[in-house]
């Protein structure tokens, strides 16, 4: 029998989101400042998930989602109503990982889309990724809805072993 610890789910806040952006980067290896992970970037969506995994009181794991009411394949030209909800970020501690508790945050974010009347989800990760992209298609349904050449040009990612390329991925639920 496999051990398996309690896995807590909470909402970010302003303690929480610099233990998110701390536990991103050291996974990522890059360099996100504090303030890209500050609750208040939630303005602006109408939709806004952000929810830290925590086990024996230490945050393992998070997830980042919004609305978006345009974009890349979308059908909706409204810039009201949301057509899909974009995972931002997506992160688990490596000593946490083949737990479940990714496909628990991912789940989560599908179940509160699907309340919300959202059956469309999108997120972008590096090329290189492979491991991810197989996790996403494999484990929870995803599929390949192109890529975005120099995506993350501009990102702390840049400066990381991640490719500047980054695949779409798009899930309808």
């Amino acid at each position: 029998m496999t051990f398996r610890p309690r896995i807590d789910i909470f909402d970010v806040d302003s303690t929480t989101s610099t233990e998110f952006c701390d536990l991103t980067n050291r996974v990522l290896g890059t360099s996100y400042p504090p303030s890209c992970f500050h609750i208040a970037q939630r303005e602006g969506h109408l939709v806004f998930i952000y929810k830290v995994a925590v086990v024996a009181g230490r945050i393992v794991g998070g997830i980042r989602a919004y609305s978006i009411t345009s974009g890349p394949g979308s059908t909706s030209s409204s810039r009201i109503l949301p057509f899909a909800t974009y995972i931002d970020t997506l992160v688990v501690d490596p000593h946490f990982q083949h737990q479940g508790i990714g496909g628990i945050l991912v789940e989560l974010v599908e179940q509160i889309s699907k309340e919300l009347f959202i059956h469309e989800l999108q997120l972008h990760t590096p090329s290189n990724n492979y491991s991810a992209i197989q996790w996403y298609v494999e484990s929870h349904g995803y599929t390949h809805h192109g890529t975005s050449p120099n995506f993350y040009a501009d990102t702390p990612l840049a400066s990381s072993q991640h490719s500047l390329d980054a695949v779409l991925l798009h899930k309808l639920i």
